[in-house]
Formats: structure tokens, sequence, C-alpha cells
């Protein structure tokens, strides 16, 4: 070989370096397209039931199958999972976590889609061929629409006001947790996570969502301290 060309392949290999692991960026995990799939198949085969002129045969066996509210929690449980994936990732790569890019992210994804509906949904009650109420309104506007509102043409926008509200807190207890690098830092915020979450818990049953056999009777204490118990577990 020439010694001009062995000159040339030592200089290139000198340029060319390993690209550590750990900065390898991913947006994207192609193994939970599957488990969205399942997500919507579940979400959807449960609302198909509700449809006039379902057939009433297939009631028993639709109910068995498509398990909506699991759905629903699917979908929860993928979010938290990659967002948090995501955190780790931009951690471990800048070593530091950038809340304003992570909620300008999340504003450019979500926002342009969502108030394209509103509008559309304002348009129709302006026209009058559709109609929610002001609570309705405050709660699509805000996020906040599993706490606020129960018309049905934007009750579906309770489970992405919970996503909201989750992007919102999250990042910020990640950081408050050191993105996972201080152990005991990390323990305390969990910790305290998992003795308030039958807190709200009880709250919601109680106040937001009264329902059999939770229906607020007699002591609110009582009732209350019954709840939290209940949600406890």
């Amino acid at each position: 070989m020439p010694k001009e060309l062995q000159k040339e392949i030592s200089l290139l290999s000198a340029e060319i370096k390993p690209v550590s692991s750990s900065k390898i960026f991913l947006s994207r995990l192609p193994s939970l397209d599957g488990w969205r799939a399942v997500s919507i198949l579940l979400v959807l085969g449960f609302h198909s039931s509700f449809i006039q002129g379902f057939p009433v045969w297939l009631h028993p066996a639709f109910g068995w199958i498509f398990d909506g509210n699991l759905g629903v929690r699917f979908f929860f449980v993928i979010s938290g999972f990659l967002i948090t994936w995501l955190l780790l990732q931009e951690m471990n790569r800048a070593g530091s976590i950038s809340l304003k890019d992570f909620y300008i992210r999340r504003c450019l994804r979500i926002l342009p889609v969502y108030f394209t509906f509103l509008g559309v949904l304002a348009l129709l009650q302006f026209f009058g061929a559709a109609k929610q109420s002001s609570a309705s309104w405050i709660g699509a506007l805000t996020f906040t629409r599993n706490l606020f509102g129960n018309d049905a043409i934007s009750g579906h926008l309770w489970s992405l006001s919970v996503e909201e509200q989750f992007y919102l807190l999250w990042p910020g207890i990640f950081l408050l947790a050191s993105g996972g690098k201080n152990l005991r830092t990390t323990l305390r915020v969990l910790i305290f996570g998992i003795l308030l979450a039958p807190f709200f818990r009880a709250l919601s049953l109680t106040v937001f969502y009264p329902s059999p056999p939770f229906q607020l009777s007699g002591n609110f204490q009582t009732v209350f301290l019954r709840r939290f118990i209940f949600s406890a577990f």
C-alpha cells in the first residue's frame, strides 16, 4: 500500500470518534406504538357499545373485552413513562433540563390542534348547532375539564386535562428529585407522592365525583376518612 494512502487512512481514523450511547438522543420509542394501539382499541371498543343501534347481544362481550377505563390508564402510564424517559435522556445528554424548552415542545405539539377543536366548537355553539355551559368552557380553556363542567360534547377532554396537569407538575418534581441522581431526595419525593395520592383520591370521590356507594351523606369527616382508607387500598 502506498505510504500516502496509509497516511490518509490514519488521519481519517484519528478524526472518527466513537459515539457514546449517553449522547444518542431519541425522541420516540417505536415499541410503545403497539401499546398505544391496544389502548385505542380498548377505548373505541368501549364507546362503540353506546352507539345507537349497536346490537344488544354484543354488549356483554364488548363490556368484557373492551375495558375503556383500562385503555385510558394505559395511555396515562405510557405518557408518564415516555416523558420521564425523555427527561432522563436530556439530563444525561446535557447535564440539566430546560423547563422552558420542555413546555414549548408540549405547547407546539398540543395547543394548535386543541384550540382548533375548541374554535370549531365555539362556531357550532354560535350558530346554535351545539351548546355547552360556561363551566365546561372554563374547564376546556384551562385544561381543568376533569374538574369543571358536565357537557358531553367536550367530556372527552377530561383525560387530556389530566395529561396537561401531569406535564405541568412532573418536570418540576423531576428536577426537585435531581433527575434521579440523588437517591435520598428521590425517595423523599416518591414517598411524599405516595402518601398524598390517597388524600386527593378521597377528595375526588367526596367532592368532585361523588357516586354510589360513596355519595356524600352524614358527617363529612366520617365519610372523608372512610374514603381515604378505601383509596389507600
